[in-house]
């Protein structure tokens, strides 16, 4: 139970300090480059289904990102992620 709850709190650290480099990315306008893309992206576990969901959200959020961005690629990838078709 303990280690569980432990795992938990992992997760809501990684998931406020991801939140925290997007956010700074889109107020400055800082480029997503490959490097960038990969650390906001949140690791893949055998989560809830609550958890996967938040993931997946969250990776179509940062593929708009970077699709406005103009780095399509980037976009595709992280939609392909989600497994959500490039369609833009």
């Amino acid at each position: 139970m303990l280690a569980h709850a432990s795992d938990e709190v992992v997760s809501i650290v990684i998931e406020l300090y991801l939140q925290q480099g997007l956010e700074l990315c889109m107020r400055h306008r800082l480029k997503i480059t490959d490097e960038l893309a990969e650390k906001l992206t949140p690791p893949k576990t055998a989560a809830s289904e609550d958890q996967q969901a938040a993931r997946a959200q969250w990776l179509v959020t940062l593929a708009k990102l970077c699709f406005d961005q103009g780095s399509y690629h980037l976009a595709c990838k992280k939609y392909t992620q989600v497994r959500q078709r490039c369609n833009d």
